[in-house]
């Protein structure tokens, strides 16, 4: 992340304007260079954009994303570095591009002043925002909450006029009134932070501080690559890359934006003063939590322990609250205790919203997420089970639906129901059937996972819960981020360990006990063959153990594997080593890494570095591994290191899990959201999302084309040919469009209401297009014999204009192109 001094893409932005200024034409028609093997890249150095490690290595958003370029394009590079503070090392690789002295260089702004000098390609590589930030320690603003912000003083720098002007239109879209102060030199701006003079700060999103923190973002602009005038070989990598990149992860650049940008993966808990009152005045709060739930929540020694007694620690950490813990016998007491007030808060509640309003409760965000698991007897054929044991109070889910209900006060007597044959189905989760298994002997209980990824844990409030007790706990979980659920997970199921109880010991081996008492001549031959043959059992019980725990992981979607450091050893699970065609144990491994897993170690430098370093305690990421069928699919890493009393590294524990579904489903739902059902063109909000980003990039002097497309006689259309015939003619229109006005945003608003919006047209440019679109539509649909045709109404747009502008302005030409008779254009003066 940027720091004081270093200002990212915004430098590169305000010295193109300096270069514009003191670049005559020459520059702009230097000869090119050559094509070769090697791309010459200008790399200033930027923390986080682009960067040099302390031994030399090349990291950064550019070079990554460049290295990502080199897979599709097999380019090759050359970093070419200038001495000199920022401006001028910035200013002397702006001048090496332009002349052809290097080939390619990142975080360039398009604009008509940078186009006469530079070629981009067609996609560009990113955003950036504009923010708003305070100290990291001010207690007045939060994020997104924009009442706090009236009367607010902001410091601009002066030179960031257009910055200034986004703010501006900002504040005016949510009824801000701020106070804008402009400074001369950063350090004059800083300070004024620092002492008060101003409350926050305009800047770019790639320099925040770290002792500075974000409460609003507005004004995305996109930045791209860049070559010189005519290199049209570069122009084409670049195309080819870039293109090949979105099609393979859409979301490319916002992921290796939160990389280098992002704090995702350190979430900080902010809470307002308002707050900090009430946890101050709020006295010890009263939580309870039902007996048997280990490793979750449960009593040891006294003591409230588990994966729900680490996380709540944590929360009072944070947040300064104060809790007092009591172990109930059932959740149903937990959830009476709560009712009648005698309990602030019930620890463990599932997310289920209605069934929660229905017993008086109010539940706070999942804390922990968990994978359910259906138990039945082996005696039980899958679908025919009738009887089912439940948790008193608890929800009951809906695989149990249709079967008589038999009610327990703890996950074990439930499981022990099964067991015996009382019932025929228990549903649970995976920690708590682990746990059960590896503490005792179940031999008539099959399982399997439940596709449920809502299933977790919640915190549970007496209901009208106290908004303020519920705001800080969201906020509290809020913060914690997926790597310390995980660090907390297996803390509490990878140091436990099976329970032997002398009883079972002696119901165990009675025959050596009868012996040890009647006959005291064979005390000593006794004891030694009981503990052998206890140690013995024992060493099968935790194979025993494994297996189970391996078969949970099998039915799951997790592939797991553990590093021995001191043996250099990797050992991975049987559905790990199916998907990988790997061995189970592979020694050697450092020195066969690259031979048994070539694609695999090349993931991502940066991301294979980390996996294995035994510096780092936890390491989590998402990567695209090929398989050993040839296929290629989307994985979760989570990897943990265990060390010992002295610091030394002894395992690497992890997992791997499928999220090729996850994701497909994402890009799905995603597209689904902002296209049209029917033509497959962008739906009205999404149209108008990016016909606002379009025009906010707009420069002095640039112009865009904005069309307002409506069928003439459509209704006629749909009463004598009916309404297949009539979305057909929508579809063919929407088609029409594409090729009519390609490269541009293209929208239905509605009916038959369409909408194009194309950069860089002037008026007479627009009127031909808006000619050949009428034109081709009467020609495409004439074999219906319907008379199909369109108006078009135009309005050229301008820096400024506003979406509601151009339509009201569009919508009056077409106004006038209906009154000349269809099947024309009007075009707004």
């Amino acid at each position: 992340m940027f720091r004081h001094g270093k200002r990212g893409i915004a430098l590169l932005c305000a010295l193109f304007c300096a270069l514009l200024c003191l670049s005559g034409p020459g520059a702009a028609l230097a000869a090119q260079p050559q094509a070769t093997a090697t791309v010459r890249v200008g790399f200033p150095i930027l923390p986080g954009f682009s960067e040099k490690t302390a031994d030399g290595e090349y990291t950064g958003y550019t070079y990554e994303y460049l290295q990502e370029i080199a897979k599709y394009t097999g380019w090759e590079y050359e970093f070419v570095e200038v001495e000199g503070d920022i401006d001028t090392s910035l200013t002397k690789l702006l001048d090496m591009l332009a002349a052809g002295e290097i080939d390619l260089m990142g975080g360039m702004l398009r604009s008509e002043q940078t186009e006469a000098l530079y070629d981009f390609p067609e996609y560009s590589a990113g955003t950036s925002f504009a923010v708003l930030t305070v100290r990291a320690d001010d207690s007045r603003f939060s994020e997104s909450d924009y009442s706090a912000l009236s009367n607010i003083r902001v410091g601009a720098q002066a030179t960031a006029k257009r910055r200034i002007q986004h703010f501006k239109s900002f504040c005016a879209a949510n009824s801000i009134d701020a106070q804008v102060v402009t400074y001369q030199g950063e350090e004059t701006w800083l300070r004024a932070l620092e002492s008060g003079e101003v409350d926050a700060l305009l800047e770019g999103d790639t320099a925040v501080d770290s002792g500075r923190r974000i409460i609003a973002r507005f004004a995305e602009s996109p930045h791209y690559f860049a070559t010189t005038k005519g290199n049209t070989a570069i122009i084409s990598g670049l195309n080819t890359g870039l293109a090949k990149i979105r099609e393979v992860d859409f979301h490319y650049d916002t992921q290796l934006y939160e990389k280098y940008f992002g704090d995702n993966d350190d979430p900080t808990l902010f809470l307002s003063q308002e707050e900090r009152d009430y946890i101050a005045s709020c006295g010890t709060l009263r939580a309870v939590y039902p007996a048997g739930w280990d490793p979750l929540h449960h009593q040891e020694k006294g003591v409230f322990t588990g994966v729900s007694a680490t996380l709540l620690e944590q929360i009072c950490r944070e947040t300064g609250l104060s809790l007092d813990y009591r172990e109930v016998g059932s959740y149903q007491e937990g959830v009476e205790m709560v009712q009648s007030g005698e309990a602030d808060i019930l620890i463990g509640a599932p997310p289920n919203a209605e069934a929660a309003t229905e017993a008086g409760l109010t539940l706070t965000q999942s804390y922990l997420p968990l994978q359910r698991i259906l138990v039945r007897g082996n005696a039980t054929d899958p679908g025919k089970e009738n009887r089912a044991a439940c948790l008193r109070g608890y929800p009951v889910t809906d695989e149990l639906a249709g079967q008589e209900l038999v009610w327990y006060d703890t996950p074990g007597a439930c499981l022990q129901a099964v067991e015996r044959g009382d019932v025929d189905s228990f549903v649970t989760n995976s920690y708590l059937l682990q746990q059960y298994l590896q503490n005792r002997s179940y031999r008539n209980l099959v399982y399997s996972p439940l596709d449920d990824s809502s299933a977790g844990l919640c915190l549970a409030l007496r209901r009208p819960a106290d908004t303020t007790l519920l705001t800080v706990l969201s906020k509290a979980i809020g913060s914690i981020s997926e790597r310390e659920r995980q660090d907390a997970v297996f803390q509490n199921t990878l140091t436990t360990q099976p329970k032997i109880s002398l009883m079972g010991l002696l119901y165990a081996y009675p025959l050596q006990s009868v012996l040890a008492v009647v006959a005291l001549f064979a005390v000593v031959l006794g004891l030694v063959i009981f503990f052998v043959r206890t140690k013995i059992r024992h060493q099968q019980r935790l194979v025993l153990d494994g297996q189970r725990y391996r078969t949970i992981a099998e039915l799951s979607d997790e592939f797991l594997f553990e590093y021995d450091v001191r043996a250099d050893a990797l050992t991975v699970s049987d559905k790990f080593a199916k998907a990988f065609g790997c061995d189970l144990v592979i020694p050697h491994y450092r020195e066969r890494a690259k031979e048994l897993f070539p694609e695999l170690v090349g993931w991502d430098e940066q991301v294979a570095k980390q996996a294995f370093d035994l510096n780092q305690k936890s390491v989590q990421a998402e990567i695209r591994c090929p398989l050993a069928d040839g296929s290629s699919a989307w994985f979760s890493l989570l990897r943990i290191c265990l060390y010992d009393e002295e610091g030394h590294p002894l395992y690497c524990i992890g997992k791997l899990r499928n999220i090729e579904k996850e994701r497909a489903e994402r890009d799905f739902l995603l597209h689904r959201s902002q296209t049209d059902g029917l033509t497959g063109l962008y739906n009205r909000s999404t149209c108008e999302r990016e016909v606002l980003r379009l025009l906010d990039a707009l420069q002095p002097g640039e112009t865009a084309a904005f069309f307002l497309l409506d069928l003439d006689r459509f209704k006629s259309v749909n009463d004598r040919f009916g309404h297949q015939m009539g979305d057909d003619i929508l579809v063919e229109l929407a088609r029409c469009m594409e090729s009519s006005f390609a490269g541009g945003v293209l929208g239905r608003l509605g009916g038959d209401e369409f909408i194009a919006c194309l950069p860089g047209q002037s008026a007479a440019a627009a009127a031909q297009l808006a000619e050949a679109f009428c034109r081709r539509l009467v020609e495409r649909c004439e074999d219906r014999h319907a008379g199909i045709s369109a108006s078009v109404g135009i309005a050229i747009a301008r820096p400024g204009d506003t979406f509601e502008e151009l339509y009201h302005r569009s919508d009056k030409a077409l106004y006038q192109a209906k009154a000349e008779g269809g099947n024309t254009f009007s075009l707004d003066s």
